[in-house]
């Protein structure tokens, strides 16, 4: 948890759950410490955190969620409220199963693609912009046909991720 720089300490408690599980001081959206408690997870990795653009899900109540607005909109392309608090982590967990899915299934489809002789780069054009297409379609796709495989997400965070998913379905 950290406080929210140019905030009273008493104004509300901001909590990345993309880091970890859900802090249990923190019910009802409320911290014994503080005033409102929001949960905000992101997306977007570190290429969307250095160009500003990243996804946050932020759960809490919707006063509490416009009163912290402008710190969110100072680093996140995409500011969804997930209603009450608590809610952002789930939110969170639900996208990181699209979000390795929908890798698997660019890498699924490139394999295909060269066993049958095609042109990757051609496929992935093909596809870009019909059902198939994704920003992992259109960003790591082209790096996978490159056998650029420099990590953007490191595996032990989705694994994480996924076993959070699976404990609390």
């Amino acid at each position: 948890m950290f406080r929210a720089a140019g905030f009273s300490p008493r104004d509300f408690w901001l909590f990345d759950a993309s880091r970890r599980a859900m802090d249990p001081e923190c019910e009802n959206g409320k911290c014994s410490n503080a005033g409102a408690f929001l949960d905000e997870p992101i997306s977007g990795g570190k290429t969307g955190g250095r160009a500003g653009t990243i996804a946050i899900m932020v759960g809490g109540t919707a006063e509490d969620v416009a009163r912290a607005r402008p710190l969110f909109d100072v680093v996140g392309e995409s500011v969804v409220h997930c209603d009450p608090a608590g809610v952002g982590q789930l939110t969170k967990l639900c996208n990181q199963i699209l979000r390795g899915l929908n890798l698997l299934g660019v890498g699924e489809g490139i394999t295909l693609a060269k066993r049958v002789g095609l042109d990757p780069e051609k496929m992935l054009q093909a596809g870009a912009r019909g059902a198939a297409g994704s920003r992992a379609f259109d960003t790591l796709g082209p790096r996978m046909i490159k056998h650029d495989f420099k990590p953007m997400l490191m595996v032990d965070l989705q694994q994480k991720d996924l076993r959070i998913a699976l404990s609390t379905a």
